[in-house]
This record gives C-alpha cells, sequence and structure tokens, in this order.
C-alpha cells in the first residue's frame, strides 16, 4: 500500500540529511531530474470510452541495434488480442502504434493506466525498460533508443512479427513522462533530420523534462522542440516539484514554434507522480523526489487515480483524432478541455476549424493540420 504524503516527507527529509553528510544531496534532490525551482494498479478507474472494443495480450521483444546502447533492449508490447493473455494471439486488423517512454527510476509497470486506456481503444503500446534502474542517463541515448524502437517495430510489422506482422498503421505517437517525454522530443526531432528516417505522428508528453539536470546529461529537450514539426500534446501539473511547469512543460510549449498544433494542459491539482500509476512499483521513489521538492509547500492535490483518469480522457480523443481520423473526437477533445480543473494554452497552425476558448491563456485555435 502507498505511504502518505506525511510519511514520504518524514523520509525525504531523513534521506536528504543522511545523504548531505555523505556528499550526494544535490543527487537526491534531483532525483527525478527535472530541476527547476518548486512548484508545488490494478484499481484504476477506466475512461470513459464505451465497453472495450478489445482484450489486452502482452509480450517482450528483446531488440539489439540501438544507437543508445549495446545489448538487448526489452521492450514491453501490449496490443489488441483475442483475449486477455500473455502471447494471446492479435486481433485482426491494423492499429497505431504508441511508443511509450517511462521517466527517471521509474520502469514500463508504472503506466499500466495508459496500456489500459488506449489497448481497448485499438492502439499496440510498445514500452523500452532498459533504461529504468540507471542512477544515470544520456538523454541523447534514451532518444536514440526511442527512435530505434519506432523503426524497428514497423520493420518487424512487415516482416511477419507473429504479433505485429501486418497491423501497425502508418501512424504512430512517441509519448513519455518526466525524462521519458523530454527524450521523446529529442527523438523526433532527430528524426526529422534523417532522410526517410521513420517519424511520428504527434508527440504526448506528460510533465516533461524541458531542460537537462542532474543526472540527466546531455542534450536540452528546449534546444530541438522546434524541429519536431508535428501536433503536440502536453500534460502539465500544476503542483509538480520535479519538473515546475514554467521551466518544463511551458517552456516546451513555447519552443516547439508555431508551424503546427500544439497543446498545454495544465491539471491545477496535479503533481509529477500523478502521471504514473499509484500501485507502480516505481511510486514510492517518485513520491520521495516529490516531497523533497516540495519541502517549502505543495498546495493540496488531487489523487492519482483521478489525475490518471484526466489524462486518459484527453489522451484518447488526442489520439483518435490524429491517428485514426476520428471525426468525432476533436469535438470530444474540445468538451474534456473545459475541465475546470485544467488550465489549457493552445496555438493551431492556420487552417481548418478552432476550439472556443475555456479556461484559457493564449491563442485560443485549436486544429491539426489535415
Amino acid at each position: 500500500m502507498p505511504i502518505g504524503r506525511r510519511e514520504l516527507a518524514i523520509k525525504a527529509a531523513t534521506s536528504l540529511s543522511k545523504c548531505a553528510r555523505c556528499g550526494c544531496a544535490a543527487l537526491l534532490i534531483s532525483a527525478l531530474a527535472c530541476g527547476g525551482s518548486s512548484g508545488g494498479g490494478d484499481a484504476l478507474p477506466t475512461p470513459e470510452t464505451g465497453p472495450p472494443r478489445y482484450s489486452i495480450g502482452e509480450t517482450l521483444r528483446e531488440l539489439s541495434g540501438s544507437r543508445g546502447g549495446a545489448g538487448a533492449m526489452p521492450v514491453r508490447i501490449f496490443y489488441p488480442a483475442a483475449h486477455a493473455a500473455r502471447e494471446a494471439p492479435a486481433s485482426g486488423g491494423a492499429h497505431p502504434l504508441v511508443v511509450f517512454s517511462h521517466g527517471y527510476q521509474q520502469s514500463y509497470a508504472d503506466y499500466a493506466y495508459v496500456w489500459r486506456a488506449l489497448v481497448p481503444a485499438g492502439y499496440i503500446v510498445a514500452l523500452p525498460d532498459r533504461l529504468s534502474s540507471d542512477a544515470t542517463i544520456s538523454i541523447d541515448a534514451y532518444a536514440a533508443d526511442i527512435a530505434h524502437i519506432l523503426a524497428e517495430l514497423y520493420r518487424m510489422a512487415a516482416t511477419g512479427d507473429p504479433v505485429l506482422g501486418g497491423r501497425l498503421t502508418p501512424a504512430s505517437a512517441l509519448m513519455g513522462h518526466s525524462t521519458g517525454g523530454g527524450a521523446s522530443v529529442i527523438a523526433q526531432a532527430n528524426q526529422r533530420q534523417v532522410a526517410a528516417a521513420r517519424q511520428a505522428t504527434t508527440l504526448i508528453l506528460l510533465a516533461p523534462l524541458g531542460r537537462t539536470f542532474g543526472p540527466i546529461s546531455g542534450t536540452d529537450p528546449t534546444a530541438v522542440a522546434g524541429e519536431t514539426g508535428v501536433p503536440s500534446l502536453i500534460l502539465g501539473a500544476g503542483m509538480d516539484c520535479i519538473c515546475p511547469v514554467t521551466e518544463n512543460a511551458r517552456a516546451l510549449f513555447e519552443a516547439l514554434g508555431t508551424t503546427t498544433t500544439k497543446y498545454l494542459v495544465t491539471v491545477d491539482a496535479g503533481d509529477h507522480c500523478g502521471f504514473s500509476d499509484e500501485s507502480g512499483p516505481g511510486r514510492n521513489v517518485c513520491e520521495i523526489a516529490e516531497a523533497m521538492g516540495c519541502l517549502l509547500g505543495q498546495g493540496p492535490t488531487i489523487s492519482p487515480a483521478e489525475q490518471n483518469d484526466l489524462a486518459a480522457r484527453l489522451l484518447l480523443p488526442w489520439l483518435d483524432h490524429g491517428l485514426k481520423n476520428d471525426a468525432t473526437a476533436w469535438e470530444t477533445f474540445r468538451v474534456r478541455t473545459a475541465d475546470p480543473r485544467l488550465t489549457v494554452e493552445a496555438y493551431d497552425a492556420p487552417g481548418a476549424f478552432r476550439l472556443e476558448p475555456s479556461k484559457r491563456a493564449g491563442n485560443n485555435s485549436a486544429t491539426w493540420p489535415r
């Protein structure tokens, strides 16, 4: 059972005191490596998407050949299946691919709510798990892994893989939390510079890292965000003490430029760890890091389950609109962004329809290029 925030704060303060004496306070303070100033399972709810259309199958692939590192890279794949089981037969038809990259000191298992929301709605979700226990990370190596996964899974789909063979549509998304979000930005920007390279159709970033710090080294995601060239949805958390919105999510939003649609949706009473599962194996590590970042105060936050649900309810219509060309999905997204628990900043490249302003700052237009 997850421990309470008061106990976490006590534990964090004790850990910080001990670490200060052995010279590692800086590493602990930046434990999830976003920097900036302080801002603030199985029982997870299912988003309101109607009856599930597919069961969830699971398989593991070991991918090699990435420029991000030597050796095999484990990738968990969750897919629409005939019945819920590991290695279950895949359902008929082709589906869009979502590559989801975890945060620092987190693993694929910390984001079950993501695949539980997306797979029944007809998405294939792949989650790399090479870096989940690494104390230091090169964000450029992480980005190289992400790009390799995207390209390799499409290659496998074209060459008769038992699960993926013939089952990937051309549309895809790169999605990530914290460091994984920042690495996804770099991966997409890098792929845009390579002729004939596999690129994503959209980016979705959950409380993303905007600038490298502490144990995360390499390119600042904000430095290359303007080169991504695809519609991007950024979900921030108003009480985030690990990746504060101003220095990270909003900095990325601004760096994306004005060549395509971009949204920054802030969960006003959300926190950094609320974009991972309440019962995930890395939850306590994340909570300790957040408690340490919030020692000067955070304010009341919503529950992880509520934040998971808010995120999933936005992910689905965004993806349905962009990856499935669902004509009704954008209106669903429009309605859900009007939720009073959210603050929305948006810019749309010229053309098509507009989103009516709700609780919003900045440009109030919103569409994807057709």
